[in-house]
């Protein structure tokens, strides 16, 4: 496929000899859908369950272990459903506009793949009151993050922690 692409970009004059190109194809194939990932020079990368979250652009230094964290943290048993998906990303690219200004800006947009009822599949674009909801998860989870602190740092948090046990003296 990429050298498919090379040689059309090379055919048209569009590009010499430094092809640099980051995208990401998603397709279905066999009744599936698929996913694959494009970088630099135009090196395919299949998603799969094992390897599901990828960035790109100018943001992905700054998203990439930020991904990481939060798969980590919210799918320990593999791939998250589409809803968490749309959470996690939500989450993901306000983090980069947060820490890379001038890099990446709002507003955050979404699509995602749905099933028309021909059993096509169609990209749709989710409304901007759909993102918000998102964007108050976010801020709904940063707090109880913030809330985990707080009582770690009061000591709190040790209030359910079972007794220690009791030091026999020596004989």
């Amino acid at each position: 496929m990429s050298q498919g692409i090379v040689e059309q970009l090379r055919n048209t004059g569009i590009v010499g000899n430094a092809i640099g190109a980051n995208t990401i194809l998603a397709y279905c194939h066999g009744g599936s859908h698929h996913c694959c990932m494009f970088e630099g020079q135009l090196q395919p990368r299949l998603l799969d369950s094992h390897h599901y979250y990828a960035a790109l652009g100018s943001g992905k230094l700054s998203a990439d272990p930020f991904l990481r964290f939060l798969v980590d943290v919210f799918c320990p048993n593999g791939q998250p459903t589409v809803p968490e998906s749309i959470f996690l990303a939500t989450w993901a690219v306000q983090h980069v506009i947060d820490t890379n200004p001038g890099g990446v800006a709002g507003p955050i947009r979404v699509a995602t793949f749905v099933k028309d009822q021909a059993g096509n599949f169609q990209a749709v674009e989710l409304p901007d009151n759909e993102i918000q909801e998102h964007q108050q998860a976010i801020e709904s989870a940063a707090n109880a993050l913030r809330d985990w602190r707080d009582k770690l740092q009061s000591g709190d948090a040790a209030d359910d922690a079972p007794a220690l046990p009791e030091l026999l003296p020596p004989e």
